[in-house]
């Protein structure tokens, strides 16, 4: 009868035994998985931060494209001004409706080179430094509407030079403006008026948003085409604003 039960003890014991090796074996199995899993999600980390990196380097590459410019189109005008160049061109060519356009033309051809330049070395240098490219649905509709947004940028610069007139005043106007007032107001006004700012339209032309965005302005906010027709209603405005004071003023 005692080797019975010591037998029957010792089954147990061995029961127990193979149900706690059972666990041992389950807790290392979860702890590799586990630790799989913080390995991929570290891994996961690391390629959202890198993606995160590079969106905000293309975002501030596009706005310094898009500053440059409309500098470039108020440097067009205000340069011949500054240095007495466009006395001889009203003299040969006394409409000055004509004059402006023509600028805000040449200015545009500039932007647009400048875009589709900026846009092509972007493209080589992601390539040639082995970033993947991700979902590259997009592409054509981003690239087209960064070279509109510089060709257009650069006549409105001409609308800027031709108002200001003086080179410094004017491209520290354009800045000021881009850099520091607009952000102001977006931050102050309502979202159905922030929406309508020039280079918040210039932003939504080119689908980025930026990091003082609210659910509500993103929700709100125009399509790309609607960004385009606001910013080139500010172009056309400068423009003929700049006009009407140019053909008011002595061109010495």
């Amino acid at each position: 009868l005692e080797v019975g039960l010591t037998q029957a003890q010792l089954l147990r014991d061995l029961g127990r035994l193979e149900s706690a090796v059972a666990r041992t074996d389950s807790i290392r199995t979860l702890e590799s998985e586990l630790t799989r899993d913080v390995a991929r999600l570290g891994e996961m980390r690391a390629a959202q931060v890198a993606r995160d990196t590079r969106a905000l380097q293309e975002e501030a590459l596009r706005r310094k494209n898009l500053l440059l410019a409309v500098v470039i189109g108020v440097l067009s005008f205000t340069s011949e001004v500054q240095h007495g160049t466009l006395a001889g061109v009203v003299t040969a060519r006394p409409a000055r409706w004509v004059v402006v356009m023509a600028k805000a033309a040449n200015a545009a051809v500039v932007g647009f080179g400048m875009g589709a330049l900026a846009i092509a070395g972007g493209l080589i240098g992601s390539l040639s430094g082995g970033l993947e490219m991700g979902d590259t649905s997009g592409m054509v509709v981003d690239a087209v509407s960064g070279i509109v947004l510089t060709t257009v940028a650069a006549a409105l610069g001409v609308g800027v030079g031709v108002v200001i007139r003086h080179s410094s005043a004017a491209v520290a106007s354009v800045l000021v403006w881009a850099l520091v007032v607009e952000n102001l107001l977006r931050s102050m006004a309502p979202t159905q008026v922030a929406r309508l700012l020039p280079f918040s339209a210039a932003n939504g032309l080119l689908g980025t948003r930026q990091a003082t965005d609210t659910a509500e302005m993103i929700a709100s906010a125009f399509s790309r085409a609607q960004n385009a027709a606001i910013f080139g209603g500010y172009t056309l405005i400068a423009l003929v604003i700049g006009t009407v004071l140019l053909s008011r003023r002595d061109v010495a």
